[in-house]
């Protein structure tokens, strides 16, 4: 089953590398652990077709897989994967929200329905 309700997270670089590999970079102790708020969770790297429709205002680019919509090249907002409120790149990833999703990671903006 395909669920339904979804949210857009935004995450830095360090959770963006875990989440397509498996891995990152060294890590200072300093820092969260990458994907941290997310364990347990399901989600998918990029942001689902609803999200480019009604966030951006390029149809056609987006259709053509040329927007750049999953990437916010500068951002000071914490990432929603591990709570780092580093500076830098954002990066799109979607939350699959089901009656499982852990409690940790529903500190986001509430789930969108499509």
């Amino acid at each position: 089953m395909i669920p339904t309700n979804y949210a857009t997270l935004w995450v830095c670089q360090d959770c963006l590398m875990m989440a397509a590999n498996g891995e990152t970079a060294e890590l200072d102790n300093s820092q969260p652990a990458p994907l941290c708020l997310l364990a347990g969770a399901d989600y998918a790297l990029g942001i689902t077709e609803e999200a480019h429709a009604s966030n951006f205002d390029h149809e056609s680019e987006c259709i053509r897989g040329e927007c750049g919509c999953e990437t916010v090249d500068f951002w000071t907002a914490p990432c929603d994967g591990c709570g780092s409120r580093l500076a830098g790149s954002r990066h799109g990833v979607t939350l699959w929200v089901t009656e499982q999703t852990p409690a940790a990671s529903m500190r986001i903006p509430p789930a969108m329905t499509a």
